[in-house]
């Protein structure tokens, strides 16, 4: 998919679901998904990520799931001339939500794997692939639900350290990351 396919796939997952009629802010057990927007520094610009994520959630607010992470633009790689990152990671999630009225306080940590790599021109002829761990701790408001549907304003920081070391670096995928995220409970 191109990035413009991509942008309006982002749209309609998060303005569609504002026509739900609103529902209780009774807390249920059930499963959830989510597509996540991530915007983070990343080598010599900003990295757009979306991530689709799903698992549990108990009626306390633990949340247990996984998610898959791909980046989306492809900024420069840092001392490869003409050259543009390319960016996968998953893992698994474990976060708590707290109600606090029609809002919530949540916080999560990813913890996983995944890949970097640059390319010129089309983003199967890449190069330089570098393996890396990743840990990725935020913390974020939700916005009042509409029905099944949350959305979640967040901040938090991704960490990553290299398992192998191709010629495209690691440490720029570390960094502070801002995300938008639309919930869905099932």
């Amino acid at each position: 998919m191109s990035f413009s396919s991509h942008f309006i796939l982002i749209a309609l997952l998060v303005c569609l679901p504002a026509s739900v009629a609103a529902a209780d802010e009774e807390q249920r057990s059930g499963a959830w998904l989510a597509a996540d927007l991530q915007l983070s520094p990343l080598h010599d610009g900003l990295g757009v990520l979306i991530g689709l994520a799903g698992g549990w959630e108990s009626s306390s607010g633990l949340r247990i799931g996984g998610a898959l992470y791909d980046l989306l633009n492809g900024p420069p790689v840092v001392g490869v001339e003409n050259a543009e990152t390319k960016l996968h990671f998953l893992g698994v999630s474990i976060g708590q939500r707290v109600p606090i009225g029609s809002l919530g306080v949540t916080g999560e940590v990813l913890l996983g794997a995944g890949d970097v790599s640059g390319y010129r021109g089309q983003k199967k002829d890449d190069f330089g692939r570098s393996w890396f761990l990743v840990a990725q701790p935020s913390l974020g408001l939700e916005l009042p639900a509409l029905g099944p549907v949350r959305w979640r304003l967040g901040a938090g920081y991704r960490f990553a350290t290299a398992l192998t070391h191709g010629e495209v670096a690691v440490d720029p995928v570390a960094g502070p990351l801002v995300h938008l995220t639309t919930n869905v409970s099932l």
